[in-house]
């Protein structure tokens, strides 16, 4: 992995502060929704206050807080266009779950009163599994209706047919309500049977219909009725719960945009709203405020609110009750039914003499929430999105340029030396007071060392040669004067091996100022076309006629091989690889010499059939003082041959390589040497 990407990835732990300043926005959120709770908690309790001094807005009917045992309240809800009587409900345009239940799993009914301008209308869905129509000799399920008319005076109809469709009322005695009697023209009804029961739709005029209502089912042959409003062995009808625009108007000056205020009364029903719940502006695709917007409410997310339940028309939450129940006032934070809107409920009680009559209960969106935390995630996002930007660019560009300084060194230190362990160049960068500075003075230091050591050993030979050559001559002279002196046959044999000894470091100091003369001239070395192709079969008849007791063998090209060099150089090299061919190869064996020729480039080739080279010294061969030989002869090896076959090459711009030959067969030497440009 690079120091850049290593570097870039340090980076990302910037990414740490957006998370922090998520969750201190979250926690802000938490604390703005308690504080807007208590604030809504405020309007709600001054409100319940200033209708506990005003009852009659609630109860405008006395007798509505007074509960009558076994009598359940009916909602009134306002028709806004006349339905028709056909025993369905669609055409009411009633908001979901305005219908109440009683009952169980096998016998129920679902029932709702509305208020148009000329008639009251009460639909029935009765759930019967077995729906029995009346005849001429019995009766059959029947529906009883109790009402309280104008003059408050109680009023009892009866709805039973013969057949579905439409049915007319029957008047009947409150205190014998099951007992028919005229009929009632001006009061309607439909009766439409359903696949588990029966729907009935009822049309009442609004002058017969008073402040009171209730209904009860009776099955065939039952000698009471089974589901109802009211209390089946005392049919009295509860009073009509109504909404009152007079309640209404009274929650005008507490109103604010976007601020839901209602008021129910102990059990739950609804008798004023005022306002509506603010819904959010639709999101403009071409805004891209918006859509940042909807990206911090994901990004903040709803923490662990709870999805509200769906309200019933006509109803207040269950919540509310409870707190008028209880006295307490609540408030508590949900999400909408639908979407991820939350949304702000508070509860509190209308007490008159410590007895709750009612409930105020206050709703409010979380849009102006969002607003402030949208607007704080954003600024923090934005700020947080430039230091991030910013951090990272500043690490990427210190890491460009760490990787830069490290690159020209590692290039540096790479090119400082060369093939042949010789100090080329310098190291950069070492004025510089950082880690990477030190390192680069670190390197310039041991190169300089290098430097004085290799120019120490370059002259070692040169000066081991001169110092050595007169006290050796001295020597030599001498024990070639005591062969003229008369001297015991013993003396004489000593004398004899300290002359050959004599003459051994003699050729051994030649040997080590070979390299140094070699060195010297190639400096001098005159440079001129060649044609290596003729001048490879001139040389390869000498070697026959020098190496007489191996096999010269020469292959070249049958076309002009022409290169840039010094023949008295090239000569040399070629008598250096010859005769370390000839010292591996054994006697009568061969020794093979072959030019190939490339495009830019040719290649002299010498190998034998002698032992492979050991992988140790692969890549030492061509250095100094490096021998192969394990056996020293009489003539001295101080492994400085295939060093001026390096040297001789390098001066021509070529390569020197050795490898072994496959399956054992030998060893190869090859010179690539460039060839010449030809003459425009």
């Amino acid at each position: 992995m690079s120091l850049r990407l290593q570097l870039l990835l340090v980076s990302l732990l910037t990414l740490v502060l957006p998370w922090a300043g998520c969750q201190y926005v979250r926690e802000m959120e938490d604390a703005l929704r308690r504080s807007h709770t208590g604030a809504l908690l405020g309007n709600a309790l001054a409100v319940a206050r200033q209708l506990a001094d005003r009852q009659e807005l609630v109860y405008p009917d006395p007798r509505l807080a007074e509960p009558i045992d076994g009598a359940v309240s009916v909602y009134q809800f306002s028709l806004h266009t006349s339905p028709t009587l056909d025993g369905f409900v669609e055409d009411w345009a009633l908001d979901t779950g305005a219908l109440t239940g009683l009952g169980g799993v096998n016998q129920s009914v679902r029932y709702a009163l509305g208020m148009g301008k000329r008639f009251a209308w009460l639909f029935l869905q009765v759930t019967d599994p077995q729906v029995v129509y009346a005849t001429s000799d019995s009766e059959g399920d029947s529906v009883l209706l109790i009402t309280e008319d104008n003059n408050q005076e109680l009023q009892a109809y009866r709805f039973s047919t013969l057949a579905p469709g439409q049915v007319f009322a029957q008047r009947s005695d409150v205190i014998r309500p099951w007992q028919g009697g005229d009929r009632e023209t001006r009061i309607q009804a439909e009766w439409q049977p359903t696949g588990d029961g029966f729907n009935l739709e009822i049309r009442i005029p609004r002058e017969m219909l008073g402040a009171r209502l209730g209904f009860l089912l009776k099955d065939h042959g039952a000698d009471a009725a089974l589901l109802g409003t009211m209390n089946p062995t005392r049919p009295e009808p509860a009073m009509i719960v109504r909404p009152s625009p007079e309640l209404a108007a009274a929650l005008a000056p507490y109103h604010r945009p976007g601020l839901l205020l209602r008021v129910g009364d102990r059990q739950g029903w609804e008798l004023a709203r005022y306002g509506e719940i603010g819904t959010p502006p639709p999101l403009d695709i071409a805004d891209a405020s918006a859509w940042l917007d909807r990206l911090y409410q994901v990004i903040l997310g709803t923490g662990d609110l709870q999805r509200a339940a769906t309200g019933r028309a006509g109803r207040l939450p269950p919540a509310a009750s409870e707190s008028a129940l209880s006295g307490q006032a609540a408030g508590t934070w949900n999400l909408l039914p639908e979407g991820d809107r939350a949304m702000a409920t508070v509860f509190a009680p209308i007490e008159i003499s410590g007895q709750a009559i009612g409930s105020v209960v206050i709703e409010q969106g979380s849009e102006a929430i969002l607003t402030l935390t949208n607007n704080a995630l954003r600024r923090l996002m934005n700020l947080t999105l430039i230091a991030v930007s910013v951090a990272a660019l500043g690490l990427l560009g210190l890491a460009s340029l760490l990787a830069f300084r490290i690159r020209r060194l590692k290039n540096a230190a790479e090119s400082a030396v060369s093939a042949d362990g010789r100090i080329l160049g310098s190291i950069p960068g070492t004025d510089a007071g950082d880690e990477i500075g030190d390192l680069s003075r670190s390197f310039a230091t041991m190169l300089d060392r290098l430097r004085g050591y290799h120019q120490y050993l370059e002259t070692l030979a040169s000066q081991l040669s001169h110092e050595l050559r007169t006290p050796l001559a001295v020597v030599h002279s001498s024990l070639e004067n005591l062969e003229h002196e008369e001297l015991s046959h013993e003396s004489r044999e000593y004398t004899r091996r300290a002359l050959d000894g004599s003459n051994r470091l003699k050729r051994i100091l030649n040997a080590m100022s070979e390299a140094s003369r070699v060195e010297a001239s190639i400096k001098g070395a005159a440079i001129e076309p060649l044609d290596l192709s003729a001048w490879i079969r001139d040389i390869g008849e000498a070697y026959q006629s020098a190496y007489p007791h191996h096999e010269i063998r020469v292959a070249t090209v049958n076309r002009p091989c022409v290169v840039q060099a010094s023949p008295d150089l090239l000569a040399q090299l070629m008598d250096k690889l010859v005769d370390n061919a000839a010292d591996f190869a054994a006697a009568g064996s061969w020794i093979r010499i072959a030019l190939s020729c490339a495009e830019k480039s040719c290649c002299i080739a010498v190998s034998n059939p002698g032992p492979p080279l050991p992988e140790e010294l692969r890549g030492q061969l061509f250095d100094s003082m490096v021998s192969q030989r394990e056996k020293k002869g009489a003539k001295p090896h101080l492994g400085l041959g295939l060093y001026i076959v390096r040297l001789i090459t390098q001066f021509h711009g070529g390569q020197a390589n050795a490898e072994n030959l496959p399956r054992d067969g030998g060893v190869i030497f090859s010179i690539t040497l460039p060839l010449a440009k030809p003459l425009n």
